[in-house]
Parts: C-alpha cells; sequence; structure tokens
C-alpha cells in the first residue's frame, strides 16, 4: 500500500513533523560559496523535489544524485535548519497553547543537519532520515564525534532515523552513475512515463544477457518500437520509479555493462553498504521500505 509515492517535484508531500515543506518551497540553513569554508560547494536543482540543493563538497553532490534517482527516497532537503531539543519544546508549547509567551529563538538554537529523507514504508507511512556528512578522517577527531552523538540524540528524539556517509571512492562511482542515470532522464516526464517505464523494466529483467547498456537498449528500441533516445529516457525512468534496479557501485556509462538487483535485495541508501559503509547508526532499522510506485 503506497498512500503517497513519488511525484516530480514532490508537492504532494505534507510537512514534515517539524513544519518544513518538503517541496521547492524548501530553504535550507546554510548556503554554498557563503556559509561552507569547503573549498568546492555546488548548488543543483533536485528534480525530485524542485528546490535548489547547496551540497558541502564531492561526497554530498555524490549523495544528491544517488537520492535524486533513488526510488526510497520521495524527498531530500539539504541543510537542513534543525531546531534542538529545548528550543522544539519551546516551540511546541506556544503552538500547543501551553505558554503565550512566544519563544525567541538565538542562532545556536537552531543547528543545520546536512540532509533530511522522505521515505515510505510498505505499510504507508512517512519516515524520516537525517544523514550525516563526515570526513572519512574525521570520524577518530573528539570534536567531530560529539557532534555525531548529538545528531543522533537530537534524530532519536524527534522520531528519526540517523545515518553517516563520507565521500569514498565507492560513493564517487555511485554518484557519477547515479548522475549519468540522472541525465538521461532529463527530457522525459517521470509523472507520465510509468506504465511504459515499467513495461521497459519488465522487458530487461528479461532480455538482458550481459551487454552493454547502448546494446540492450538498442534491442530493447528494436522490441518495443520506440526511438532509441525515448528509451534512454524511460531506462532513467524505469530506475527512478523503482521498476529496474541497478548497482549503482559499478559504472554505469553508455558502453558499460550493467548488474541488475532483484527487486527483493534492492536496498535504500542509507542500508547500502557498498555505497556509504557506516549504514544507519546504532541501530538496524525493520522498517520495509516502499520499493515501486
Amino acid at each position: 500500500m503506497h498512500r503517497f509515492g513519488l511525484r516530480f517535484p514532490c508537492t504532494h508531500l505534507p510537512a514534515d513533523p517539524l513544519g518544513m515543506p518538503s517541496g521547492p518551497d524548501y530553504i535550507g540553513k546554510l548556503r554554498s560559496n557563503r556559509d561552507s569554508p569547503a573549498t568546492t560547494n555546488y548548488i543543483k536543482r533536485s528534480r525530485k523535489t524542485g528546490a535548489l540543493c547547496h551540497c558541502m563538497g564531492r561526497g554530498e553532490l555524490d549523495m544528491m544524485y544517488v537520492m535524486e534517482t533513488s526510488p526510497f527516497v520521495l524527498s531530500y532537503r539539504y541543510q537542513y535548519p534543525w531546531p534542538l531539543a529545548k528550543a522544539r519544546r519551546l516551540l511546541d508549547d506556544y503552538v500547543s497553547g501551553l505558554t503565550d509567551q512566544k519563544p525567541i529563538l538565538r542562532s545556536r538554537d537552531v543547528i543545520s543537519m546536512d540532509v533530511v529523507v522522505t521515505a515510505e514504508s510498505a505499510a504507508g507511512e512517512l519516515h524520516y532520515l537525517i544523514g550525516s556528512h563526515k570526513l572519512a578522517s574525521d570520524l577518530t577527531d573528539a570534536k567531530v564525534k560529539r557532534r555525531i552523538t548529538l545528531e543522533r540524540d537530537e534524530a532519536s528524539d524527534a522520531g528519526f532515523l540517523y545515518f553517516l556517509f563520507s565521500r569514498t571512492e565507492a560513493l564517487d562511482v555511485a554518484g557519477k552513475s547515479a548522475k549519468q542515470i540522472f541525465l538521461w532522464g532529463r527530457k522525459t516526464d517521470f509523472n507520465s512515463s510509468s506504465i511504459e517505464a515499467r513495461v521497459l523494466g519488465n522487458w530487461i529483467y528479461k532480455n538482458y544477457g550481459g551487454e552493454s547498456v547502448a546494446r540492450i537498449l538498442q534491442r530493447a528500441a528494436q522490441s518495443l518500437k520506440k526511438d532509441v533516445e525515448v528509451i534512454y529516457g524511460l531506462f532513467s525512468a524505469a530506475v527512478n520509479l523503482g521498476y529496474l534496479f541497478l548497482d549503482i557501485s559499478f559504472p554505469i556509462r553508455a558502453w558499460t555493462d550493467i548488474q541488475l538487483i532483484d527487486p527483493s535485495e534492492a536496498r535504500p541508501p542509507w542500508e547500502d553498504s557498498k555505497i556509504i559503509g557506516h549504514g544507519l547508526s546504532k541501530r538496524k532499522s525493520t522498517i520495509q521500505w516502499a520499493k515501486k510506485f
């Protein structure tokens, strides 16, 4: 049962438990090239959300493309303005009428979470996850450890899940593969392509024999009687909508072969140890995530 599912952009999603929107109206706390000391920042517009993504470093950019093309991700928001627990309680008391005194929040009462992800369970319930981007070389630093503990505690207090990710060679490969899939679909309307994308996904599962992406899509175009350019767009749609699962830890280009994943074994990015390594922190999620939309 899918109550929400995927839309491009995700304007159908309700505000999250902290009252933040998920679609084009979302504005993060930090801005690339203004609030970050990182030497390389990126600003990209998400097709999935319609909002600008301010990625602080290459690791966040790679993860952006991974989440952009994952059907497990309904929405994601970078540089999320997160009121700390004490500030949230003050806001809740004011909104619920327990106090008439309007809370005054200082800048230190609101931190920035690197990314907050919205996902749907197979039961049709929305779940929220905080993704924390940390350099692998900094994970043993005492200050970074304290920050991770703070973020994890804040996530738990608000009922959010929490995962860590770092820029690694594996994430670089996954990000580039996801970006290629993203680019192939840039002219395709995913909202109206679901049926054709499902047909193509099923066809590839039945007919793929280890050839390159270009060759299998040429065969698909001939079999399904469609233009090759259209098939490339539907290939991207099939991945984005959960009709075709690929192992993006391997390079994906027109001239490379692909590693198909059985839908029953597909995992969201935050549970894919090939991509992020750290996975969900502290405890394993028992949630069955929705896959096809």
